[in-house]
């Protein structure tokens, strides 16, 4: 039976098929499609937050996403890539937030940006 996709989170935005070389406001970084040239994933912060559950951040294969959408987010390269901003998120909230309640977007991206980590598109295009 096909037991890869058994648990993953369910984020404030589930990733969704046919969002390919499309922007995503609030991206933390990009993952390639690994089964065909061109295709580019811009990946949703709001899609590693678990949306009922505090302090709880999704990674790789058990983030947010469905169908073609998780594929993309299930293999090494995205694990690596959202795990790092998972951490970073982490990170953040506890300097920021003592609580460690929901950060926003805006300080995730500005320390992912301090790591060199290209967060949309445009940032390797142009």
């Amino acid at each position: 039976p096909p037991l890869r996709h058994t648990r993953c989170v369910k984020g404030r935005t589930v990733l969704q098929p046919g969002r390919e070389n499309l922007s995503a406001e609030d991206s933390i970084g990009l993952v390639a499609d690994w089964r065909c040239r061109g295709k580019v994933w811009e990946i949703p912060y709001s899609s590693l937050i678990a949306d009922n559950v505090d302090n709880l951040f999704g990674a790789g294969r058990c983030s947010s996403a469905s169908g073609d959408a998780w594929e993309i987010t299930r293999v090494i390269p995205a694990a690596v890539m959202t795990g790092e901003a998972a951490g970073v998120a982490a990170a953040v909230a506890c300097e920021n937030n003592p609580d460690g309640v929901f950060v926003e977007y805006a300080a995730v991206g500005n320390a992912l940006k301090q790591l060199h980590i290209p967060l949309k598109l445009k940032d390797i295009y142009g």
